[in-house]
Protein backbone atom coordinates (compact mmCIF):
# COMPACT_ATOMS: atom_id res chain seq x y z
CA UNK A 1 0.00 0.00 0.00
CA UNK A 2 1.56 3.26 -0.76
CA UNK A 3 2.08 6.16 1.52
CA UNK A 4 -1.12 8.20 -0.53
CA UNK A 5 -3.71 5.21 0.12
CA UNK A 6 -2.48 4.53 3.38
CA UNK A 7 -3.05 8.58 3.99
CA UNK A 8 -6.22 8.41 2.47
CA UNK A 9 -7.36 5.16 4.84
CA UNK A 10 -6.84 7.05 7.81
CA UNK A 11 -8.23 10.14 6.72
CA UNK A 12 -11.33 8.09 6.13
CA UNK A 13 -11.28 6.88 9.74
CA UNK A 14 -11.12 10.52 11.24
CA UNK A 15 -13.94 11.39 9.34
CA UNK A 16 -16.21 8.76 9.98
CA UNK A 17 -15.17 9.13 13.65
CA UNK A 18 -15.87 13.56 13.43
CA UNK A 19 -19.10 12.59 11.88
CA UNK A 20 -19.77 10.18 14.90
CA UNK A 21 -18.59 13.03 17.60
CA UNK A 22 -21.09 15.48 15.08
CA UNK A 23 -24.40 12.86 15.52
CA UNK A 24 -23.69 13.20 19.39
CA UNK A 25 -23.45 17.01 18.98
CA UNK A 26 -26.68 17.12 16.77
CA UNK A 27 -28.60 14.88 19.28
CA UNK A 28 -27.72 17.45 21.70
CA UNK A 29 -28.74 20.08 20.03
CA UNK A 30 -32.16 18.80 19.46
CA UNK A 31 -32.70 18.08 22.95
CA UNK A 32 -31.89 21.63 23.81
CA UNK A 33 -33.22 23.07 20.66
CA UNK A 34 -30.52 25.15 19.62
CA UNK A 35 -29.66 26.72 22.71
CA UNK A 36 -26.08 27.50 23.69
CA UNK A 37 -24.68 24.06 22.11
CA UNK A 38 -22.14 25.60 19.25
CA UNK A 39 -19.61 26.28 21.30
CA UNK A 40 -19.48 22.15 22.25
CA UNK A 41 -19.20 21.45 18.66
CA UNK A 42 -15.52 21.54 18.69
CA UNK A 43 -15.03 19.61 22.21
CA UNK A 44 -17.44 16.89 20.40
CA UNK A 45 -15.29 16.27 17.20
CA UNK A 46 -12.22 16.68 18.63
CA UNK A 47 -13.26 13.99 21.94
CA UNK A 48 -14.69 11.91 19.19
CA UNK A 49 -11.34 12.11 17.14
CA UNK A 50 -9.72 11.08 20.55
CA UNK A 51 -11.80 8.10 21.15
CA UNK A 52 -11.46 6.95 17.93
CA UNK A 53 -7.74 6.95 18.29
CA UNK A 54 -7.56 5.47 21.68
CA UNK A 55 -8.58 2.02 20.32
CA UNK A 56 -5.69 1.30 18.14
CA UNK A 57 -3.05 3.10 20.04
CA UNK A 58 -4.07 1.66 23.22
CA UNK A 59 -5.56 -1.53 22.98
CA UNK A 60 -3.95 -2.45 19.76
CA UNK A 61 -6.82 -3.65 18.25
CA UNK A 62 -6.30 -3.41 14.52
CA UNK A 63 -8.86 -5.75 12.78
CA UNK A 64 -12.57 -5.76 12.33
CA UNK A 65 -13.14 -6.14 16.46
CA UNK A 66 -10.84 -2.82 16.37
CA UNK A 67 -13.06 -1.13 14.05
CA UNK A 68 -16.17 -1.62 15.63
CA UNK A 69 -14.94 -0.70 18.88
CA UNK A 70 -13.37 2.61 17.60
CA UNK A 71 -16.83 3.25 16.51
CA UNK A 72 -18.49 2.78 19.66
CA UNK A 73 -15.76 4.61 21.69
CA UNK A 74 -15.86 7.36 19.17
CA UNK A 75 -19.45 7.88 19.64
CA UNK A 76 -18.69 7.37 23.67
CA UNK A 77 -16.28 10.00 23.47
CA UNK A 78 -18.28 12.50 21.21
CA UNK A 79 -21.34 12.32 24.12
CA UNK A 80 -18.71 13.10 26.73
CA UNK A 81 -17.30 15.59 24.91
CA UNK A 82 -20.65 17.37 23.78
CA UNK A 83 -21.78 17.24 27.82
CA UNK A 84 -18.45 18.68 28.72
CA UNK A 85 -18.68 21.51 26.10
CA UNK A 86 -21.94 22.16 27.15
CA UNK A 87 -20.94 22.48 30.32
CA UNK A 88 -17.99 24.61 30.14
CA UNK A 89 -20.57 26.78 28.61
CA UNK A 90 -22.77 26.97 30.71
CA UNK A 91 -20.09 27.81 33.51
CA UNK A 92 -18.82 30.22 31.02
CA UNK A 93 -22.64 32.14 30.67
CA UNK A 94 -22.80 32.11 34.61
CA UNK A 95 -19.70 33.81 35.12
CA UNK A 96 -20.21 36.56 32.42
CA UNK A 97 -23.94 36.98 33.92
CA UNK A 98 -22.11 37.22 37.23
CA UNK A 99 -19.47 39.69 36.22
CA UNK A 100 -22.12 42.18 34.45
CA UNK A 101 -24.47 42.51 37.53
CA UNK A 102 -22.41 42.58 40.49
CA UNK A 103 -24.34 43.21 43.71
CA UNK A 104 -27.29 41.65 42.38
CA UNK A 105 -28.34 37.86 43.55
CA UNK A 106 -28.02 35.70 40.18
CA UNK A 107 -31.84 35.02 39.19
CA UNK A 108 -32.94 30.84 38.15
CA UNK A 109 -33.43 30.96 34.26
CA UNK A 110 -36.36 30.11 34.70
CA UNK A 111 -37.03 33.39 36.40
CA UNK A 112 -35.27 35.03 34.33
CA UNK A 113 -38.27 37.74 34.14
CA UNK A 114 -38.86 38.46 36.97
CA UNK A 115 -36.92 40.72 39.97
CA UNK A 116 -35.17 38.86 42.44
Amino acid sequence: MTFEARLLFVAAFFLLWGLLGFLSWSCAAVWRRGRGVLPALPFSVLSAWLGGVAVPVIAGARDERGLLASIGTALLFGALGTVGGLYLTEQFIEQTVRRATPGRKRAHRLDSDRDV
